[in-house]
């Protein structure tokens, strides 16, 4: 069975090939393609939007990587003749597109008539009404703060429309081409049907990286009182909410600490994204908030790092207003940590409130509080949701299931 898999970026352990520097982004499609390679019974070529200046094809253990160079003015696409002699030299049998909101994609989609089928990532047109995280814009706007509350609403407003608006609509448009789709949860499953009716539907739910499936550990040592966001990078990852909630529980527990993983506010105008961006505001309202000693912004970390860091945590926070199904929340579970997160989306298809996870309104940070303050009071609780988060992170992330539910898949598509 020959098999093209098309992605937005390079792999980390392709990146070598052209002095790229790794992503830390993307792990469950490279623990995928791990297994896929490693069957004899599929042929598989990886077609990739890079930063080279011509195509370059690469053979190396039992995979064929293309590098496409992008288009000279639009770096999120590639040109067409690109995308033919890839086609034509290869010749798959499946064209399996990881994502919908990428012009790169639906150009290899409208230009293979064969069979494919398209992997969900995010949902974006699920998305775009929780775009700005529950901010309120018109506070933001006609009463700040500070200057840069309405550079920030600016920047939100300008973004969403020239950038995000635009990728929803390639979204949609992706979708139309698809004749298969590939999602994980009822949320993803009911907003692509109304897109396109016509393709069929397949469950396959993610491989996590490695490193998180061989250091959970019933009796695990950790920092008391130790709180973990996993992505603080934009509005609707709810940071603020947390932020709000650190406020209400410092005083019950002084020697409380927020890590957040992603970069930290850089006071220089050059950082322009930073400086003006949500990064700037989180950190005016972590000083208006006084909660600076208890935030610690540990960076972007590898996959290494991130389990070594959440490991250590007594309590791991999903903050996000909308997620389809976030493999931070099965990282956590994986490991053992209790888990607090936001119930929106498909989060609930991987942790049922009270048994595997804490789960409260994504826009109240009260109950954040609380469900945080819960787990901090009680070992039992704790050792209780640590358990079950594992049992559970343990079937939906089981590797040989999901291996066997893609293969399934595609042997399904080609009898078609």
């Amino acid at each position: 069975m020959k098999v093209l898999w098309v992605i937005a970026f390079v792999l980390p352990e392709a990146s070598k090939f052209i002095g790229e520097k790794k992503t830390p982004f993307g792990g469950w499609i490279g623990e995928m393609i791990e297994k896929l390679k490693s069957d004899s019974s599929i042929d598989l070529a990886i077609a990739m939007k890079s930063s080279v200046k011509e195509l370059k094809k690469i053979e190396d253990k039992n995979i064929t990587y293309y590098f496409l160079p992008t288009k000279k003015k639009d770096s999120s696409d590639v040109d067409i003749d690109t995308c033919n002699f890839i086609l034509r030299d290869f010749c798959p049998d499946i064209l399996h597109a990881e994502g919908t909101e990428h012009k790169f994609t639906k150009t290899f989609l409208e230009n293979w008539n064969g069979q494919n089928v398209v992997s969900l990532q995010g949902v974006l047109n699920g998305y775009k009404n929780y775009e700005f995280g529950g901010l309120k814009l018109h506070r933001l706007l006609f009463r700040p703060t500070h200057i840069k509350d309405i550079i920030f609403a600016f920047l939100m407003i300008i973004n969403k429309a020239l950038i995000f608006n635009k990728r929803v609509i390639i979204e949609k448009q992706t979708i139309g081409l698809a004749k298969n789709i590939l999602g994980r949860t009822i949320w993803d499953r009911s907003h692509y049907y109304y897109f396109n009716k016509d393709a069929s539907y397949f469950r396959c739910n993610r491989i996590l990286r490695s490193s998180f499936y061989s250091n959970y550990k019933k009796n695990r040592k950790y920092e008391p009182y130790s709180i973990f966001l996993g992505n603080s990078s934009q509005a609707r990852k709810g940071a603020h909410f947390v932020l709000e909630a650190v406020a209400l529980l410092k005083d019950e527990f002084p020697n409380l600490k927020l890590y957040v993983a992603g970069l930290k506010y850089s006071n220089s105008i050059s950082d322009i994204k930073s400086y003006f961006g949500y990064r700037s505001y989180l950190n005016r309202k972590i000083k208006e908030l006084k909660l600076a000693k208890y935030i610690n912004f540990v960076g972007i970390l590898n996959e290494k790092e991130m389990a070594q860091t959440l490991i250590k945590m007594h309590v791991y926070v999903m903050s996000s207003v909308i997620e389809n199904s976030p493999n931070t929340l099965g990282e956590a579970m994986m490991l053992g940590v209790p888990c607090v997160a936001s119930y929106n989306g498909g989060v609930s298809e991987m942790a049922n409130d009270e048994k595997e996870s804490l789960l409260y309104r994504s826009d109240d940070p009260k109950m954040l509080a609380y469900q945080i303050k819960r787990i901090f009071e009680s070992r039992d609780l704790a050792i209780l949701l640590s358990e079950n988060a594992y049992k559970k992170a343990s079937l939906t992330h089981n590797s040989s299931k999901n291996y066997r539910d893609l293969i399934n898949c595609y042997q399904t598509i080609i009898e078609k």
